[in-house]
């Protein structure tokens, strides 16, 4: 069962931003300051907890589709 999914909220590119930059600190400097970067990419790594799940997902021959109720769960269609 191949799931397909149109028009998704993407993530902000900061937070892959954060990241990079976080990691090519670290790669650049050789000296104490370096460390400074593991708490950019830090903050670029858990915002990732933060995405939004989408609330439909239809498959790719749109036969199936799955809807996210109030508890969390999926109710999928027959």
């Amino acid at each position: 069962m191949a799931w397909g999914s149109t028009r998704a909220a993407a993530a902000p590119c900061c937070r892959a931003g954060r990241i990079a930059l976080g990691g090519l600190w670290m790669c650049l400097w050789r000296r104490r300051w370096r460390l400074f970067g593991v708490p950019v990419m830090a903050t670029g790594i858990a915002s990732l907890a933060f995405v939004s799940q989408p609330d439909i997902l239809v498959s790719g021959d749109a036969k199936l589709l799955a809807m996210r109720v109030a508890d969390g769960g999926l109710m999928l269609s027959s």
